[in-house]
C-alpha cells in the first residue's frame, strides 16, 4: 500500500502552450519545494552563459538532449518532472507521456489560462525569446487539444518536402544495346553520293604529271614527224 501511494504521488507535467503564454510560469507554480521537483525545457540547450541563442539545424539534438536527462530524472523517481516545452500537437509530447507511464508516473497535461494565450500579437510582445509573429501564428494554427491517451500513441507525422521531379523518360533501347547503332541507309532509301575529298579540289601534282607526259608525248611525235 505504501508502494502505491509513493507511486501516485510521483508527477509528470506536460506543459502545452505558445511562447509569451504564461507556460513557464505556471510550470514553476507546480513546484512548492524546490527539492522535490525538477523543470526540464528543451530551451535550456540553447542557453549559453544565460543569452538565449537558436540554433535551427540543432533542434533534433535539443529535443534528444532534453528527452535524456528527463528519463534519467523519471528513474531516478524525482517526485515532480515538468516539462515546459511548447507541446503543441500530440506527438510531441509522445515521448514523455510514455516515459513517464513507464516509470509509474500520474501524467497530466498543464495549459495556461492566461486571457492572450490566443492572441498572436500580445504573445509575440511577451515572449521572453523574441520568436516573431510568424512564427508564433504558425505555432496557433497547429495547435491541437489532445489527452494523454491519445499523446501516448501518437505517432510523428511524415512532413510533405515538396514531390520530387521525375527522372527524365529513358530512350528506349535494343536487346543489343551495347552494339553501335547502324549507320547503312535502309534498302528502301537510296545512298547519297558524297564527293571525294581528292576530287573537291585540284591536285597540283596531277597537272605536273599532266604537263609533263604532254611535252614528252609531244616530243616523240615530234622525232617521228622528222624522221619520216
Amino acid at each position: 500500500a505504501q508502494f502505491d501511494e509513493m507511486a501516485q504521488a510521483k508527477k509528470l507535467y506536460i506543459m502545452r502552450g505558445i511562447s509569451g503564454s504564461g507556460k513557464s510560469t505556471l510550470a514553476k507554480s507546480l513546484i512548492v519545494n524546490p527539492a522535490e521537483g525538477v523543470i526540464f525545457s528543451t530551451d535550456d540547450y540553447f542557453m549559453k552563459e544565460g543569452v538565449y541563442t537558436f540554433h535551427g539545424p540543432s533542434i533534433g539534438k535539443a529535443h534528444e538532449w532534453n528527452q535524456n536527462r528527463a528519463r534519467e530524472a523519471l528513474y531516478a523517481g524525482v517526485p515532480i518532472v515538468v516539462i515546459d516545452n511548447t507541446n503543441t500537437q500530440a506527438w510531441e509530447a509522445q515521448p514523455y507521456v510514455s516515459m513517464g507511464l513507464e516509470f509509474g508516473y500520474s501524467v497530466e497535461i498543464k495549459e495556461p489560462e492566461t486571457a492572450w494565450k490566443r492572441d498572436a500579437a500580445q504573445l509575440a510582445l511577451r515572449n521572453t525569446h523574441q520568436v516573431p509573429l510568424e512564427a508564433i501564428q504558425r505555432m496557433l494554427d497547429r495547435m491541437e487539444s489532445y489527452t494523454v491517451e491519445e499523446a501516448r500513441i501518437a505517432t510523428k507525422p511524415v512532413f510533405n518536402r515538396g514531390k520530387q521531379a521525375k527522372p527524365p523518360a529513358q530512350i528506349p533501347q535494343s536487346t543489343s544495346a551495347s552494339a553501335p547503332a547502324s549507320t547503312s541507309p535502309s534498302p528502301m532509301e537510296s545512298p547519297t553520293p558524297k564527293p571525294s575529298t581528292s576530287d573537291s579540289s585540284i591536285n597540283p601534282i596531277r597537272i605536273i604529271v599532266f604537263v609533263a607526259l604532254t611535252i614528252t608525248t609531244a616530243n616523240l611525235l615530234y622525232h617521228i614527224i622528222r624522221e619520216a
